[in-house]
C-alpha cells in the first residue's frame, strides 16, 4: 500500500469469514490467517483522517483508530468496543452508534467529545 491507509482482508465475500488487518505493506499473504483465501476487502485512509476514535476519555488518550470513511463494524479493525472520545475534523458530522451496524442508541455529532462515550 502506498500512503497511510488500513485494509481489512477477509476469507469470504460481503466481509465475513476469517479476515487479517494490514496497515503496511505484505509480499506474501500466505503466511497470515487466511493465506490467498481472500473474497472481499475493507479499505480505510488513516491520514488525514476525518476523525479519531481514542481509547481512553481523559484528553484523547490511549489506543487511537482514524478513519476517513464509514466503518460499519469496529471490532473488524480490532478497535470493537474501545471507543471512549472522539475528535472529528473541522466541517464534517460523525454518526454514533453503540452496537455493529449502526444499531442501538446512535448520535449525531460535529464537536469532538472528550467525555466518556461509554
Amino acid at each position: 500500500m502506498v500512503g497511510q491507509w488500513s485494509t481489512v482482508l477477509y476469507e469470504d465475500d460481503d466481509y465475513g469469514g476469517i479476515f487479517t488487518v494490514f496497515n503496511g505493506s505484505d509480499p506474501d499473504l500466505f503466511d497470515n490467517a487466511i493465506g490467498y483465501s481472500t473474497s472481499s476487502i475493507r479499505v480505510r485512509r488513516t491520514s488525514p483522517s476525518l476523525f479519531t476514535l481514542y481509547g481512553l476519555g481523559d484528553c484523547y488518550n490511549g489506543p487511537s483508530f482514524d478513519s476517513d470513511r464509514t466503518v460499519f463494524d469496529l471490532s473488524h479493525w480490532d478497535f470493537n468496543d474501545d471507543a471512549e472520545s472522539i475528535v472529528i475534523q473541522s466541517g464534517y458530522e460523525v454518526i454514533l452508534c453503540e452496537h455493529a451496524n449502526f444499531y442501538g442508541i446512535c448520535g449525531r455529532t460535529s464537536q469532538s467529545n472528550l467525555t466518556s462515550m461509554r
